[in-house]
């Protein structure tokens, strides 16, 4: 019983540095996570951007073309 607790103890710094790591590598994930969700609505917000000047300068092109004929 002893010498199982022996290893146990001297293993228990490689175990806590595993944990350690694990925990490392998780909240590097939920930052991924985090960071790809920012992306995809940055994403979103410049397709929406691009589609509004695109508006506008169609709107200004007519209302440019309705003047001249005038």
């Amino acid at each position: 019983m002893v010498n199982v607790l022996q290893k146990f103890t001297f293993n228990l710094p490689a175990i806590a540095m595993s944990r350690k790591g694990d925990i490392l590598l998780e909240d590097i994930k939920i930052e991924n996570v985090s960071l790809l969700k920012e992306i995809n609505d940055l994403r979103r917000e410049l397709k929406t951007s691009r589609s509004i000047a695109h508006d506008f300068k169609a709107a200004l092109k007519i209302a440019r073309k309705n003047r001249f004929d005038d």
